[in-house]
This record gives structure tokens, C-alpha cells and sequence, in this order.
């Protein structure tokens, strides 16, 4: 769990468009970036395969992502969780996911942003 809260987070800024790259973060790891501030990012990529131990509101709050990402395959564990679909089936944002679209890309020239599916 300690290695999960210890994962490289990253935010990629070009312009007016940014990405949060979350990699593993649990909740601890999450409460931590809401004290640093500077959140905002239009795409985000969930933490932790969709695992309800990413699932921490106030973070989703801040950040204020118009699109999540999730990479997830086959697995044992029930990622990503029911929890963290419904969240964002409730608030009305695109939920693009590995294991149901294949490869995801993002492409932006700063001010529009696009999203291209390899499987549909």
C-alpha cells in the first residue's frame, strides 16, 4: 500500500490543456495533492485502475477532469469499481477505459482537446 502512495504523479500542461497522470495513489496520496494545490486538468487518469481506494472525492473535485481515464485489463481484484464508475455516471463525464476501447488517444493544439478509440 506504502509503494501504491509513493507512485510518480504527473501533470502535463500544453496551453489551456492538461493531463493528471495519477499512477497508483491511494487516498493518502491523493489528500496530499489537494494541499498542494494546482489541480486542474481537464483529463484525468485514475488512480489505481479504477480501485475504490482512489476513489476520494474531494480530489476528483478540484482536479474537475472533463474526461477520466482508466487503464485496466482482465484481473481478479473488480477494478475498476462499481463506486468509481457510478461517480462518474452521476456527474456526467466520459469515462474511457482500456479494457473496452483499447488505446486511448488524446490530441489537443492547446485549446480544443480530441479523443480517438481504437476499439468503439
Amino acid at each position: 500500500e506504502e509503494m501504491n502512495n509513493s507512485s510518480l504523479v504527473l501533470k502535463l500542461t500544453y496551453q489551456d490543456v492538461s493531463f493528471l497522470f495519477t499512477g497508483d495513489g491511494e487516498t493518502a496520496c491523493l489528500s496530499s495533492l489537494c494541499s498542494g494545490g494546482n489541480l486542474p486538468a481537464q483529463v484525468l487518469k485514475l488512480p489505481h485502475h479504477g480501485s475504490k481506494t482512489g476513489l476520494w472525492p474531494p480530489f476528483y473535485q478540484q482536479v474537475a477532469p472533463k474526461a477520466v481515464v482508466i487503464s485496466v485489463g482482465k484481473n481478479s481484484f473488480g477494478h475498476p469499481a462499481r463506486e468509481v464508475l457510478e461517480y462518474w455516471e452521476e456527474k456526467n463525464i466520459p469515462v474511457y477505459r482500456t479494457d473496452v476501447h483499447g488505446a486511448i488517444t488524446f490530441s489537443t493544439d492547446g485549446r480544443e482537446l480530441w479523443v480517438e478509440t481504437f476499439l468503439h
